[in-house]
């Protein structure tokens, strides 16, 4: 008796192990056709051409035209922004930034982008609280796919207002409202364009103090609105509604300031920060066809250096911006300012 239930035991047993192997290979199975499946999608994803690669030579201008006009009033509000979170003491200002970019996406085709920014800027400054205007004017130089060329000019005025609380968070207030004039040059007609854009923003920081260190986070989010646009370019029509976005900006800034001699001040920094821009989603028609066009969030890492002496201020900086529309982009600025 007790040989038969050993005997009925191991053929149990072995049941439950066959049954466990078939289970197992099932699962196997199931795991490679999901892998499969997976890898199917994907290549099938891949050989689905782009929007890029299905659109003319027109609506690919048309759209890396906005693009840069995009591209453009962002660089103004960064530098707007570093104004305000490097608290300088300036009454009045003149700022000078080189810009040099190369963008794509799987919207457009890659075009090129050189900026030229000049800003004049003055405020006025009380106790813990502090306010000005900001004159902003850059042009740009376009090279679109196609050996298409295009130029731009921004004209932008902002107001600003900073104000520090008793716990030492500084809060910034701003808006800014300019004209956006741009050429696309054609085979047998230029694309003539001018949109509106203004920009509403609020922004906080605050300073670490550890003795000549110092370290500054800080945070701004600013809501866009851009004009509709239309025009016709090589007899082709083309037409860009209105659109409002948010970006969203945060950002940390380290800092060394020393005095190597009387009214010497100088004061070398890195910053890091973070743009999204991933609000931003356009749709522009081209004759009949729609199409769509977004932006995505970019890092900026940059190097700089401030000197105050005599009733001047000098601060120059090199900055790097990447992001998957962007390829590594390169700019640098420069400032000079008086106070007394």
């Amino acid at each position: 008796r007790l040989a038969e239930e050993a005997r009925i035991a191991e053929a149990q047993a072995q049941e439950a192990a066959r049954l466990a192997e078939e289970k197992r290979k099932a699962e196997e199975a199931a795991a490679r056709l999901v892998k499969e499946q997976a890898l199917l999608t994907t290549q099938h994803q891949s050989l689905q051409p782009k929007q890029k690669d299905l659109i003319s030579r027109y609506a690919n201008s048309a759209l890396s035209e906005l693009s840069s006009s995009l591209n453009g009033s962002l660089l103004i509000q960064n530098e707007l922004n570093k104004h305000m979170f490097e608290q300088n003491s300036s009454y009045i200002w003149h700022n000078i930034t080189e810009f040099s970019g190369r963008y794509h996406s799987d919207d457009f085709r890659d075009y090129q982008q050189k900026t030229h920014l000049n800003q004049l800027g003055l405020q006025h400054i009380q106790d813990n609280y502090r306010a000005g205007l900001l004159l902003s004017y850059a042009r740009t130089k376009n090279e679109f796919d196609d050996d298409i060329h295009g130029k731009s000019r921004l004209n932008m005025v902002s107001a600003f207002t900073q104000s520090q609380f008793e716990n030492g968070i500084n809060m910034i207030l701003d808006a800014s409202r300019g004209i956006h004039f741009s050429k696309i040059f054609g085979k047998t007609q230029d694309a003539d364009i001018r949109r509106h854009i203004t920009s509403l923003g609020v922004g906080f920081d605050y300073q670490f103090d550890l003795d000549k260190l110092s370290i500054q986070p800080n945070f701004s989010t600013h809501h866009y609105q851009f004009s509709g646009t239309s025009y016709v370019y090589d007899q082709v029509q083309v037409h860009t509604p209105k659109n409002q976005f948010n970006v969203y900006q945060a950002g940390a800034t380290l800092k060394y300031t020393f005095t190597p001699r009387d009214n010497l001040t100088i004061t070398p920094q890195v910053s890091i920060h973070y743009l999204d821009v991933s609000n931003a989603k356009f749709t522009t028609q081209v004759n009949q066809a729609m199409l769509n066009q977004s932006l995505d969030s970019r890092w900026q890492k940059e190097i700089g250096l401030q000197a105050s002496f005599g009733g001047w201020s000098f601060s120059a900086y090199a900055a790097q911006t990447q992001s998957k529309q962007q390829e590594k982009q390169h700019q640098a600025g420069l400032k000079v300012g008086v106070y007394w």
